[in-house]
């Protein structure tokens, strides 16, 4: 979908920009965006030279939404050609650094809530898509597993996804911790 469409659908314009920080975005729209971007693995992604990340200004909101696209170098596509980011060093683009900053527990508490919420929806979209083979659909589903397994499991939750610009610890390359 063109971006001048989805922010019409979405009763907004797109903003165009460099140097946008944290600040500038709409809290639970960035949570919201940071989680999805960990959920597939994909790092490929700087708020602020707006890499693979466009900017749309909702009507009656003074913040921004972050919108995500382009995903060949997440682990969920593990295209042949990506590489794993060098500046959180990375091994393997399958492992996931989260690259959010949650204030506090309650909107992690919100997201983890949110993705627990589609996790039936989302693996009946892998199930349903006709492109993908059963191993495919497997290796997916197995991906998700991860996530899932990491934002359910208190501890785990806790290192991969800290609060308050505390470091996040990498999961393996198979994407768990």
């Amino acid at each position: 979908e063109d971006i001048d469409e989805l922010a019409e659908r979405i009763g907004g314009e797109e903003v165009e920009g460099f140097g946008k920080s944290l600040e500038d975005f709409d809290q639970t729209a960035m949570n919201t965006f940071a989680t999805f971007q960990f959920m597939i693995g994909n790092e490929d992604w700087r708020v602020p030279f707006m890499r693979n990340i466009k900017f749309v200004q909702q009507d009656g909101n003074d913040k921004l939404t972050p919108i995500p696209y382009d995903f060949d170098a997440s682990g969920l596509v593990y295209a042949k050609y990506a590489k794993p980011d060098r500046d959180l060093k990375l091994q393997s683009v399958r492992q996931r650094a989260f690259m959010g900053d949650f204030k506090n527990k309650e909107d992690r508490a919100e997201m983890v809530a949110l993705f627990n919420a589609k996790k039936d929806s989302i693996y009946g979209l892998i199930e349903n898509f006709k492109v993908m083979n059963k191993v495919e659909k497997a290796k997916t589903i197995a991906y998700f597993d991860t996530f899932y397994e990491i934002i359910n499991t208190p501890k785990l939750l806790k290192a991969a996804m800290p609060l308050r610009g505390r470091a996040a610890i990498p999961t393996d390359i198979n994407g768990a911790l």
